[in-house]
């Protein structure tokens, strides 16, 4: 791995990264970013609210399916008793079995009561989330609209620098083996958010110079030999000053 161009690249790297951060703390376009991902976020949520919402109303189907089953065997069950009664037939073990059922069935029926108020609850709270989210989206698209013309001026205002940091950029990865793209990139999205430097010089001796975790002996000995570590604790890539 060469040490002395992945150095390079991190300079032109960092050099892009610090200007695009510059650009996006700027009011206008700061502002726009966020309510893009307010925007983002609401319309992923209503997705999801969307797909729970469906799965809501398919057990409420379920339930109400349920409930007419048992409804029209308690209706059969009491004409069968009626037709006992006027037939003047006492049978009391097909009494009994039809009076245990019937309380088989008011069981089931408050089973099922209890679990409709409980969706019935999860309905309304998913109305309420989808109304929030539905506002939510509305008003950060109004705000996206609004600074749209601002904030298209303050990108090709740094456009200029943008491109001119992104050729320099190119122009040292072009020297870079695949390997060393690759692995540079990986490092550096380690973290999330993307760590700020992805080598960093060995520190007094022992440290690692981004996370100052003690680096062990056999590893020591592996950056004398090779040039460079990857940190134990950080994932950075550590390198010996020449």
């Amino acid at each position: 791995m060469n040490i002395e161009k992945l150095l390079d690249y991190q300079k032109a790297d960092r050099e892009y990264d610090e200007l695009i951060k510059e650009r996006n703390a700027t009011p206008d376009v700061d502002n726009y970013l966020k309510a893009k991902r307010v925007r983002d976020f609401a319309r992923q949520s209503l997705v999801k609210l969307s797909a729970d919402n469906q799965q809501t109303h398919a057990q409420l189907e379920r339930l109400t399916a349920a409930q007419d089953e048992i409804s029209e065997e308690v209706e059969a069950i009491l004409e069968s008793i009626n037709n006992l009664n006027n037939e003047g037939e006492i049978d009391e073990d097909e009494i009994n079995y039809l009076a245990q059922r019937l309380d088989d069935l008011s069981s089931e029926i408050d089973k099922i009561a209890k679990d409709v108020a409980v969706i019935s609850e999860r309905v309304s709270a998913l109305k309420k989330e989808c109304d929030k989210n539905t506002s939510n989206g509305e008003k950060s698209v109004l705000v996206l609209k609004t600074l749209n013309e601002a904030v298209k001026k303050i990108l090709d205002e740094y456009k200029p620098k943008e491109d001119e940091l992104t050729e320099k950029k190119n122009a040292i990865k072009a020297g870079l083996t695949r390997e060393e793209q690759e692995t540079y990139e990986k490092v550096k999205q380690a973290k999330k958010g993307g760590l700020p430097a992805v080598l960093v010089p060995l520190f007094e001796d022992s440290f690692c110079g981004g996370c100052r975790r003690e680096i062990p002996g056999a590893q020591l000995q592996k950056l004398n030999d090779e040039g460079y570590i990857f940190c134990q604790e950080c994932s950075r890539i550590v390198y010996k000053k020449k």
